[in-house]
């Protein structure tokens, strides 16, 4: 995995396992919310000073950003389609309730490393 994709990644993987979202990130970071996107897309090269901010927003340190996943954290194709099904189903709910249920179960998901092989 190149270093830029390893970094989007890892950034991403932190800031979910933390509960935040990309704007609360930013906010601690003191940087844009529309960077942290572009940063855990993979789109911007941060400077080191950024990921230090980074780091220290996400409560962690500088070599978790690289970080390599091993086989059973790397998310699986399966996983990736689950997610985006969950999306659909999401998108379509006309009811609160159930679009709070259906969100428990994305965070669920996403804690247990998106493992929902199918």
């Amino acid at each position: 995995m190149k270093a830029g994709a390893l970094v989007a990644r890892n950034i991403r993987r932190l800031r979910l396992a933390s509960e935040l979202s990309q704007e609360m990130l930013a906010v601690d970071a003191g940087i844009d919310r529309t960077y942290v996107s572009r940063l855990e897309r993979g789109l911007e090269n941060p400077t080191v000073a950024v990921l230090e901010r980074l780091s220290r927003a996400l409560s962690s340190n500088i070599e978790e950003l690289f970080k390599t996943p091993r086989p059973a954290e790397a998310p699986s194709t399966a996983s990736a389609l689950a997610g985006l099904q969950l999306m659909k189903v999401f998108l379509k709910l006309g009811s609160e309730t159930d679009r709070k249920k259906v969100l428990d179960l994305a965070k669920q998901l996403a804690r247990a490393g998106g493992d929902a092989r199918t």
